[in-house]
């Protein structure tokens, strides 16, 4: 089940990368000369108890929203959302996910 939601995740990433010539990794996408834009970070608050029988689909579809955004917001500056990183927290019966990543422009 756990590896099912990576791949799930990673599949999305994919689709969503091949919207016109926007990347988005965890990595770098493979792109080795880039000039970082902006770095962005999307923070969600989950109470746990709600969706503790769903929690990697939910996580995965933070991912993607925060994909989403960040595409949608840096369009015109940028052309890539890459070294995406997750971190978790969990504070009373709240989990903290946050999403960050690097806005690049190809050189």
């Amino acid at each position: 089940m756990k590896y099912l939601g990576v791949i799930l995740s990673i599949l999305s990433l994919i689709l969503l990368a091949n919207a016109k010539d926007f990347i988005a990794s965890f990595g770098n996408g493979g792109i080795t000369d880039y000039k970082i834009i902006d770095n962005t970070c999307s923070v969600y608050v989950i109470n746990y108890e709600k969706i503790k029988n769903s929690l990697p689909q939910a996580l995965n579809q933070m991912v993607m929203a925060s994909i989403k955004n960040a595409r949608k917001a840096y369009k015109r500056q940028g052309d890539g959302y890459i070294n995406i990183s997750t971190s978790t927290q969990v504070i009373n019966e709240k989990i903290i996910y946050q999403v960050c990543g690097d806005i690049i422009r190809r050189k």
